[in-house]
């Protein structure tokens, strides 16, 4: 998973940190850094909350086996500055 956090300065100098990937995903920071990693903490609880409530999917686990072999999946945060 590869989410694009979209960093914007705001009239006021406050910091709008957005990821459009993930609906409701729009944070504040008194700077970019603050923006960013709001933005970052903010998708890991809306995708705790998606696998939480069925929405986002793992993959399936064989019962009959005496271990968990997931695959690795990584998730990715990356960030641009508006113009």
């Amino acid at each position: 998973m590869e989410f694009n956090i979209e960093l914007e300065e705001e009239v006021d100098g406050r910091w709008i940190g957005a990821i459009p990937t993930l609906s409701g995903a729009l944070v504040y920071g008194d700077t970019p850094q603050e923006a960013f990693q709001s933005a970052i903490a903010l998708a890991l609880s809306i995708i705790s909350d998606e696998l939480h409530h069925g929405e986002r999917k793992l993959p399936d686990v064989d019962p009959h086996s005496d271990s968990l072999d997931m695959p690795s999946e990584q998730i990715r945060f990356t960030f641009s500055l508006a113009a």
